[in-house]
């Protein structure tokens, strides 16, 4: 079962949905034949993740509610930290913001109870973007600089460029262009480098955000930021993000 269930996540991060949907459900029905409560958990959970990037929000939203109960079952808080988070960006997909940021309080309550700082860092993104759209700048600001300082001390540049995106969101409402171009090139440029790309709700808010930017910008002086950015060694590169939370 654990086989294939790492088989069913590495073909979901590829973006082979058809197989990982295949492999979760074999590992599923076995999980099920044991009454193996995780197995049957985390294979509810990514077959809702997968519905979640083929935009069946229905189809997710019901995974997500079936996947608590044997997360509970099988007493697992990291499991339902995630699956709590994961509730909450399908609650940003659907633009209802309060009901994101109550989920993701959930999570990073969870997440902090047991120290699990890949699951704060997920919750407090999440809750960012959740406060950001209620208008909330000061608690999306917050959330965002816990998220980059966390991020940062562990080193995983791919939270810390969502991270960045977020703070160049926040800066841009605020009307500083100036730290939003900065926050967003250097997002921009630690993507291209790790190779990751935005979801749908993080991909419109970046959108949104240089929209902002090009009213105050060129187009030559934001390539010309991004290109900076590049050109940042990964020792620069920390430093430039440790400026942020100044």
């Amino acid at each position: 079962m654990e086989a294939l269930q790492r088989a069913a996540e590495l073909a979901r991060v590829d973006g082979a949905y058809t197989v990982a949907k295949r492999l979760t459900r074999e590992s599923l029905e076995l999980a099920r034949g044991t009454s193996d409560w995780y197995r049957i958990g985390a294979a509810l959970h990514t077959l809702a993740n997968i519905a979640l990037a083929e935009g069946d929000l229905d189809a997710a939203s019901a995974l997500l509610d079936e996947a608590l109960e044997p997360q509970r079952l099988a007493g697992d808080k990291h499991a339902l930290a995630i699956v709590m988070s994961t509730r909450g960006y399908l609650a940003l997909s659907r633009t209802d913001y309060e009901a994101a940021a109550a989920r993701c309080q959930e999570s990073l309550a969870l997440a902090t109870e047991i120290e699990n700082d890949e699951c704060m860092i997920l919750a407090l993104l999440n809750l960012g973007l959740a406060t950001l759209g209620l208008g909330r700048l000061d608690d999306a600001s917050l959330a965002f600089v816990r998220g980059l300082r966390l991020a940062t001390s562990l080193g995983w540049k791919d939270w810390a460029s969502y991270a960045q995106e977020g703070m160049a969101a926040v800066a841009a409402a605020r009307g500083r262009t100036d730290e939003a171009l900065r926050a967003l090139a250097w997002a921009i440029a630690m993507r291209e480098e790790i190779g990751t790309h935005l979801d749908p709700v993080e991909q419109e808010v970046h959108d949104k955000t240089l929209d902002i930017i090009r009213a105050s910008f060129s187009q030559e002086a934001i390539e010309a930021a991004i290109e900076e950015a590049r050109q940042l060694t990964e020792e620069e590169a920390w430093a430039w993000a440790h400026e942020s939370l100044a």
